[in-house]
């Protein structure tokens, strides 16, 4: 199939655009904004993902942008009926269950049209990461008949928005490649979560967020809040079961960390049996009660052969002034505790401070001092 000096000269300069970013975030909005931004054809982009935790199948709109969407990209979670806002943003309902079947009936397909509505769909599974697959569903305009051709049929000629399909096609694979590579060097490879780099970094964009910013919404008690969760007597469970037997406990938890935990907070194995969750948006309050949940929810999980594991959890919350380290040693301060006090509980730093049950941890000139 041939193609313009144009056409090869956008692929290189947006291919360079996408490659050059390292973060999902990032490369998501910059893609979607190539996409929007160039092509007429197309009416709307949204990422879907598909999960699969044990038999248990869940799809949801990763991010969302149409023509006439002024917040650019949205989260919304769904299951099979599709949440009423999707019509909000642009993304009606009626067709959005349509889309999601052809998605659910079949999980693995790599690329697909459909039509809805008058409109045509391009469906394409763009990554795919254990337990997620990351499907990207183009909607054309109904001016725009989607044809599938053959790339190795060099006789068949392409109008112009037929050549701008077979662009949007080659950008999808380039957005698909380099999203993998990000994820494999982002991604803890036993349980796909975050792994410990990705989380310093994540650390460094959070505590360099506009310092009255942050601290207006501790003010609100809306900051954002970091727990330490791990695993009580894992060694034991090691020594007991095996190692094998002791990489699928974390697995498991892993796996019941991503069905329980919100699409928008942030999952990282920090290292060995510890984990991490930062949640934003949320007061210290609601953050304990929603990490009880999660501990009662671990306690009663019947994990393979090893059947009953329980947690200890130290959270804290961001304050506007803290160090990375600083937030760290609040909350491991506050799991020590509750691993030196019966274990499979949760403590929130400030209240044991508070209580007078551990020492504050005061930071002058980066001398920490208990």
């Amino acid at each position: 199939m041939q193609y313009s000096t144009n056409h090869c000269r956008e692929i290189l300069q947006k291919s360079a655009q996408l490659t050059s970013l390292r973060d999902e975030e990032s490369l998501i909005r910059a893609f979607f904004e190539i996409m929007m931004g160039q092509f007429d054809e197309l009416q709307s982009i949204s990422l879907f993902k598909l999960e699969r935790i044990h038999k248990d199948i869940s799809l949801t709109v990763e991010a969302f942008q149409d023509r006439n969407s002024i917040s650019g990209i949205a989260a919304s979670e769904s299951d099979v009926d599709a949440p009423e806002h999707l019509d909000e943003q642009g993304l009606n309902k009626d067709i959005f269950e349509r889309l999601q079947q052809a998605i659910l009936n079949n999980p693995e397909l790599d690329e697909n049209i459909e039509s809805v509505s008058g409109n045509d769909f391009l469906i394409k599974k763009v990554n795919q990461d254990k337990q997620i697959t990351y499907f990207m569903v183009y909607q054309f305009s109904e001016s725009v008949s989607v044809e599938l051709h053959n790339e190795s049929d060099s006789t068949v000629t392409l109008d112009k928005s037929a050549s701008s399909i077979q662009l949007i096609r080659y950008l999808s694979d380039i957005y698909s490649n380099h999203q993998l590579l990000i994820s494999m060097n982002d991604k803890d490879s036993l349980t796909g979560l975050y792994n410990r780099k990705f989380f310093d970094r994540k650390m460094n964009q959070l505590l360099q967020m506009n310092g009255h910013l942050l601290r207006r919404k501790v003010e609100n008690n809306h900051a954002a809040c970091l727990a330490i969760l791990d695993i009580d007597h894992f060694k034991r469970i090691n020594d007991t079961f095996g190692h094998l037997y002791g990489d699928e406990v974390l697995l498991h938890f892993a796996q019941q960390m991503q069905k329980f935990f919100r699409d928008d907070d942030w999952l990282f194995r920090y290292g060995g049996e510890e984990f991490v969750v930062i949640l934003e948006h949320i007061d210290i309050s609601s953050v304990e009660k929603i990490l009880h949940r999660f501990r009662t929810h671990i306690e009663s999980y019947n994990f393979p052969k090893v059947d009953q594991v329980t947690i200890s959890i130290g959270v804290t919350q961001f304050d506007g002034h803290a160090l990375q380290n600083e937030m760290i040693d609040r909350a491991d301060l506050a799991l020590y505790y509750i691993k030196e006090h019966g274990r499979n509980n949760v403590g929130c730093y400030k209240k044991l401070v508070n209580d007078g049950l551990i020492q504050e941890i005061v930071t002058e000139d980066d001398i920490e001092l208990f």
